[in-house]
């Protein structure tokens, strides 16, 4: 009677159901959540560029002065990038950023006594201590989170006794970078595949 009894339980325990509460535990688990979503973030931004000739004869390099005060009315190109920079600007205003105005001055010759003095005029950003938490290396920042959202489907096992579950993650508690680099909250769709084992359901994929 006892033996009869302990194949009845294994008969049972081998039929026993993939539960949604397993599943999502197991996703959870392989894929690590709450995920942290990152984008390349610019650091350096270029807003103008210029150029001045001059035949003083003079060779200059590695300056670090103004370009004002040392090019005689240079040829200043800025660059449109008004609603980027005010995108910044709005970091800057709310403490996550701080912005230091660059001029780079170069200098090459352009034959003879004429010499060729080029300038970049760019931004560098750089974190305050309040978004350091939102940098993962100078150029990548945290935008979003992925979370797990719900199961939205089991299959029922195959020939090969695979399981299917469909589920979805949600992107969502976007961050101010995030914001900045336009990150939308979203559902994700996606089927991991399950398979049963002496010890309990594994994910196969």
């Amino acid at each position: 009677m006892s033996v009869l009894f302990f194949v009845f339980l294994s008969f049972i325990s081998c039929q026993k159901k993939l539960e949604r509460e397993e599943a999502q535990s197991k996703i959870i688990s392989q894929l690590n959540l709450p995920q942290k979503v990152t984008k390349d973030f610019q650091t350096q931004l270029q807003i103008g560029k210029g150029w001045y000739m001059t035949e003083d004869g003079i060779v200059v390099q590695n300056i670090t002065e103004s370009p004002m005060s040392l090019l005689k009315n240079p040829k200043y190109y800025p660059i449109n990038i008004e609603p980027t920079k005010n995108k910044y600007k709005m970091l800057e205003k709310e403490g996550l950023i701080v912005i230091d105005s660059i001029t780079n001055i170069y200098y090459s010759s352009g034959g003879g006594k004429w010499f060729d003095y080029g300038y970049d005029a760019y931004w560098k950003v750089a974190p305050t201590e309040n978004s350091k938490k939102y940098f993962v290396n100078n150029n990548e920042v945290i935008v979003s989170y992925k979370m797990f959202d719900k199961i939205t489907g089991i299959s029922e096992p195959d020939s090969d006794g695979i399981i299917k579950v469909n589920y979805d993650l949600k992107e969502t508690n976007i961050t101010p970078f995030g914001k900045f680099l336009d990150t939308k909250e979203q559902i994700i769709s996606s089927t991991s595949n399950f398979k049963k084992y002496d010890d309990g359901w594994r994910i196969m994929n």
